[in-house]
C-alpha cells in the first residue's frame, strides 16, 4: 500500500483515460474517443491501477476521488456528455 508521505499523481493523459471510463465507456470506446490505439489504452489503465493500487478501474476511480487526484465536478461534467454517438 501506499506510504503515508507518498504523493499519488496522475499524468493529464491518465486523468483523461480515468474520466472517460467514469463516464461508463470501456476500453476500446475510450481509445476511439480519444483517438488512441486500444493497446495504449489498456496500458495506461494497468498504469492507473499500479499507481493507485487498484485491483480494478472501479477501485482506482473511487481511489482517485478519495485523494482528490480527480473532483465530483469532473465526473459529473464527463457524466452528462453524451457518448451514444461511439456505441
Amino acid at each position: 500500500m501506499k506510504k503515508n508521505d507518498e504523493v499519488i499523481t496522475l499524468t493529464p493523459s491518465e486523468k483523461e483515460t480515468l474520466l472517460l471510463i467514469c463516464s461508463n465507456l470501456n476500453q476500446k470506446e475510450v481509445a476511439d474517443q480519444r483517438g488512441l490505439d486500444f493497446e495504449t489504452i489498456q496500458s495506461q489503465c494497468k498504469i492507473i491501477r499500479a499507481k493507485l493500487y487498484a485491483n480494478s478501474m472501479a477501485v482506482a476511480v473511487f481511489r482517485a476521488m478519495a485523494l482528490g487526484i480527480i473532483t465530483q465536478d469532473e465526473v459529473d461534467r464527463i457524466m452528462d456528455t453524451d457518448w451514444q454517438g461511439l456505441k
